[in-house]
């Protein structure tokens, strides 16, 4: 039987999944790829809307608009990082200035996520947040 916490990464990964083709409008876009997180994207071409979603091990590679073996695929999401020394939760990815962060499960990696534009990984709240509000090395929180 799967525990609280397993059910709970799952139920949010889940729902940021859905959230991301539920809203997004590709209608006079230009052609590219638009809230792209390593296992899923969502591409316009032609105001036409595409999601993808990748599974783990496979992640997004932008330039194929595929789901790809991470190896082929630039960093962050081709970077690997190890979960199994690491508590459960959130890590920002410092070689992304954490604009992108990782989540670690029963010492799983679940994958690279980015965070919204102009917003870092608050390691102490486990969401995104702005850099005046998220202590060094992500932000410049005194």
């Amino acid at each position: 039987m799967m525990s609280k916490k397993i059910i709970c990464v799952l139920v949010i990964l889940f729902i940021n999944i859905i959230g991301l083709i539920s809203c997004f409008d590709c209608t006079g876009k230009p052609n590219g790829v638009y809230e792209s997180s390593c296992q899923s994207a969502i591409f316009c071409t032609d105001n036409t809307t595409r999601k993808l979603d990748c599974t783990i091990p496979k992640v997004v590679n932008e330039e194929t608009g595929e789901c790809d073996n991470a190896l082929n695929v630039h960093t962050p999401c081709g970077t690997f990082r190890d979960c199994s020394v690491r508590d459960d939760g959130g890590y920002p990815d410092l070689e992304t200035n954490c604009q992108w962060y990782y989540m670690c499960s029963y010492g799983i990696l679940y994958g690279h996520h980015k965070c919204a534009n102009g917003l870092v990984w608050n390691t102490v709240l486990q969401t995104c947040d702005f850099p005046l509000d998220v202590l060094p090395p992500c932000g410049r929180k005194h």
